[in-house]
């Protein structure tokens, strides 16, 4: 693991190095942990690569310019005020988490996340820009999602966590809910659906509701030109 002291260096291989001057290609080997730095923006490591878990999680950065160009553990971002994911690595080898953020978009996101895809606690309508390849499970409850369609490509089935309202506006029959304890003045219970999603499902019903925005369309056309041949 690279300790990172107070002037924000560390040692590798018998050598003194600063996160704020590292050669491109450069490869951090173990973790990296940036947690709890009070960092507005972070080091340029655009063009480093770090083996094992990336950590940056309570400060107060808004975006993620800077990040590692890889990252082959997990990489945790949670518990900022984020609100785009552009400047995020193209690859995660574990679980990527961008939770307790204020991202109303994933696009800018990894492409590919070997581990669990973890965004719940944001301010989403939709997964647009969510990873492509994503070798674990979704958790995306805590958001105001309108939509749970997952771009491809993707495997058949997913394991979704997502708040009971989206999963019942699709007859996910295969949910099952439970209760989870949120700390608040007083305990509450959130309902939240657990379920196997079938891919095949969620595009019958993007395609009939792409069917049906297509036909209403093309009505709100269709009446306007009826109105100005009337007006004529």
């Amino acid at each position: 693991m690279a300790q990172i002291n107070k002037n924000f260096e560390f040692e590798q291989d018998g050598k003194t190095y600063s996160l704020y001057d590292l050669p491109a290609g450069f490869v951090i080997k173990g973790k990296l942990l940036l947690s709890g730095k009070e960092l507005d923006k972070l080091p340029n490591l655009s063009r480093v690569i770090v083996e094992g878990d990336f950590f940056c999680s309570n400060n107060n950065l808004t975006d993620l310019e800077g990040a590692p160009q890889k990252v082959g553990g997990t990489f945790y971002c949670g518990d900022n005020n984020i609100t785009s994911l552009e400047g995020c690595p193209r690859e995660v080898g574990g679980d990527f988490y961008c939770c307790d953020n204020q991202l109303t978009s994933l696009k800018g996101g990894p492409q590919k996340v070997g581990g669990s895809f973890f965004c719940y606690n944001n301010k989403l309508t939709d997964l647009k820009g969510i990873a492509g390849e994503i070798g674990g499970r979704i958790s995306c409850h805590g958001n105001q999602l309108e939509s749970l369609f997952i771009p491809p490509p993707q495997k058949d089935e997913l394991a979704i966590l997502c708040d009971k309202k989206i999963a019942e506006k699709y007859g996910l029959a295969d949910s099952t809910t439970y209760g989870r304890l949120k700390a608040t003045t007083l305990y509450a219970v959130q309902l939240h659906a657990y379920m196997i999603v079938n891919k095949k499902h969620l595009d019958r019903v993007r395609e009939g509701e792409e069917r049906k925005n297509r036909l209403k369309s093309g009505f709100a056309a269709f009446k306007k030109k009826r109105a100005k041949e009337r007006e004529e």
